[in-house]
């Protein structure tokens, strides 16, 4: 899939005549790096003595900080080259992390300070309502979608079942 972007990047700057060595090497050096940081963060984290569930855990946590405060492709692009090698390393189903990491959107999206979905929420409401008033019925919800995330955490069973038979 990297070769498939780099290719098609390499071919969307030659058409716009960009292209010279300077830049292909700049951007070697700057991927080696980027490169090499995933690499050293994976290792640091797979050093640690400590349950693989409780990686998982942390990784959970980050990314529902992360989706309070950054749009969903934003946390794509940072957290998915960092924590797929993870999760794989550890043993865990990509699949099943993959379903974890939307409902860890879905809770991003319900939260303040930044909750997509609770300015939506007050751009249809009636007049009388305040963001406030928003912020604190969206509780209940987040507390379910918690509960239902560590269910799924617990039983990864419910994420796998069906994806198991088509596979």
């Amino acid at each position: 899939m990297t070769a498939i972007g780099v290719f098609g990047s390499l071919v969307a700057a030659t058409m716009k005549r960009r292209v010279n060595w300077r830049v292909l090497q700049q951007t070697a050096e700057k991927t080696l790096l980027v490169s090499c940081l995933i690499f050293w963060t994976v290792d640091a984290v797979l050093a640690l003595e400590v349950s693989r569930y409780v990686v998982l855990v942390v990784i959970m946590l980050m990314l529902i900080v992360m989706g309070m405060v950054i749009d969903t492709v934003g946390i794509i692009m940072i957290a998915v080259p960092v924590f797929v090698p993870i999760i794989t390393s550890l043993g865990f189903d990509p699949t099943w992390f993959g379903v974890l990491f939307i409902i860890n959107m879905e809770i991003g999206f319900l939260t303040p300070p930044f909750g997509y979905n609770l300015f939506y929420l007050k751009g249809v409401a009636p007049r009388g309502v305040k963001l406030t008033d928003i912020y604190r019925s969206i509780t209940p919800f987040v507390l379910l979608m918690i509960l239902g995330l560590g269910i799924c955490i617990a039983i990864p069973e419910i994420i796998l079942y069906l994806p198991s038979l088509v596979f």
